[in-house]
């Protein structure tokens, strides 16, 4: 057996050389089909040359063969298999109204954009922005969201980073306002296993990050989906969490989710996924 899978074919054909399939989820699911008859007789599958999207392809024990009807899948040319979509120049455009006002004036004519939805995309696609870090306590909020976000921006071949302040490296807390109810402070249990397995909606934290850092972040015209990532307690405990409010007279910064390990002083962290701080190349944000 041997069945084909081309750039020009279409759903539903037979996957022969003349009228190949359109993907190799099709061929795959051929093969499946013709093991399953028990048949001793080598399938092999040829795919043609170009760059075929899917959204997660997967071979598992069905696809091995046996010794007497092995399985080869086999390129006929350069053939790349892609997860993602590329989207040409044509089309972005300048960003405009009211999310251009938004842009630094260094920024606004060096900005583009482009609409997902145009090309048939959903939230479901994208996914949504979620809790980074090892040690984030999501999970212990109500309506928190832990699912993955699938999309990333590549350009030449070059990841690009989401939109953050600062660019490159830290800020730094001051002495902390108000500690939450974290799992432990300063090394030491606030709870025990037991305890902790049942608390939710936790009280959070509130850091004294300084005026400046509190003015710019005041700047921006919404929080929403504004995330900070930083160490809190330890320089091994990675966490993220949404920005629930900053005072600029107060120079602190409320997140929604509480340090699992509770806090110090001079805590690293900065800001991301912020609009605003499109400020440089290599630089993107999803709306």
């Amino acid at each position: 057996m041997v069945c084909y899978v081309s750039k020009t074919g279409k759903t539903g054909n037979p996957g022969t050389r003349e009228e190949p399939f359109a993907s190799v989820e099709e061929a795959r699911d051929a093969v499946r089909r013709f093991l399953g008859e028990g048949k001793s007789e080598a399938a092999e599958v040829r795919i043609g040359p170009g760059e075929y999207r899917t959204g997660g392809f997967s071979l598992d024990s069905r696809d091995s063969g046996r010794a007497d009807a092995p399985v080869t899948w086999r390129g006929e040319g350069e053939v790349v298999f892609n997860g993602g979509m590329k989207l040409d120049p044509s089309l972005f455009g300048p960003v405009r109204g009211e999310e251009r006002d938004r842009l630094r004036p260094e920024a606004r004519e060096k900005v583009v954009a482009c609409d997902l939805t145009s090309l048939g995309l959903t939230r479901a696609d994208w996914g949504e922005l979620c809790g980074i870090g090892t040690y984030h306590t999501g999970a212990k909020y109500d309506g928190a969201v832990l699912s993955p976000m699938w999309c990333e921006l590549f350009v030449n071949g070059v990841r690009q980073e989401i939109a953050r302040w600062p660019n490159e490296g830290f800020l730094y807390t001051g002495d902390p306002v108000r500690e939450g109810d974290g799992l432990e402070t300063a090394g030491r249990r606030k709870f025990t296993d037991e305890e902790w397995k049942d608390l939710r909606n936790l009280v959070s934290d509130i850091y004294s990050i300084g005026e400046e850092a509190a003015r710019r972040a005041s700047g921006w015209k919404s929080l929403d989906g504004v995330w900070m990532f930083g160490y809190p307690m330890y320089g091994w405990a990675d966490m993220s969490s949404p920005v629930a409010s900053v005072n600029p007279e107060k120079g602190t910064m409320e997140t929604a989710w509480v340090s699992l390990f509770g806090m110090k002083s001079h805590a690293p962290y900065y800001f991301y996924n912020v609009f605003e701080e499109l400020d440089r190349p290599g630089e993107w944000y999803l709306d």
